[in-house]
């Protein structure tokens, strides 16, 4: 079942953007 792996994967995704962008518009 990979789709289990998919979704931690797009939830680490989005946690690392979210810190990119956060750090970025200071």
């Amino acid at each position: 079942q990979p789709v289990k792996y998919d979704i931690f994967h797009m939830i680490l995704h989005s946690i690392w953007y979210n810190r990119v962008f956060l750090a970025r518009a200071r």
